[in-house]
């Protein structure tokens, strides 16, 4: 559980909304900009998918290049026990989640073999839930 906060504001906090209007984000993160991995929809990102994303990452890559995530979940999930009445208050923290708009960045990488970079990216396209695209710098 690398990508939660280490202190927050509050416990808990309401659930929000999210906007599907497509955000100009794409030229924020100019720190590496080979290989940039893009999304297309909004919705959820939980740590443990954000987990396996840099675990993919990092089984692909090694040495040869270098890569950066900037995505934190500092939203908590609540969720209240199995066969628990209704009421007594909202449920206790049960994940983390990183809301996800449309248009921004989820991965850079700086890769000397391009084609390692793009099998690495298409790898970790398949553990996200949401549509996200590739681009090349």
């Amino acid at each position: 559980m690398k990508f939660i906060p280490k202190k927050t504001k509050f416990k808990k906090y309401q659930k929000g909304r999210l906007p599907n209007k497509i955000s100009n984000v794409f030229g924020l993160f100019e720190k590496y900009r080979n290989l940039r991995l893009r999304c297309f929809e909004h919705g959820l990102l939980t740590s443990k998918q954000i987990d396996s994303m840099r675990q993919t990452l990092r089984k692909y890559v090694k040495r040869k290049g270098f890569f950066s995530i900037p995505l934190i979940a500092d939203l908590p999930v609540t969720k209240k026990p199995l066969e628990v009445r209704m009421g007594k208050g909202k449920g206790a923290v049960s994940s983390w989640v990183c809301k996800v708009r449309p248009g921004s960045i989820l991965c850079n990488m700086k890769i000397k073999n391009k084609s390692l970079g793009i099998k690495a990216l298409t790898s970790t396209q398949f553990r996200l839930p949401i549509k996200t695209k590739l681009f090349n710098n």
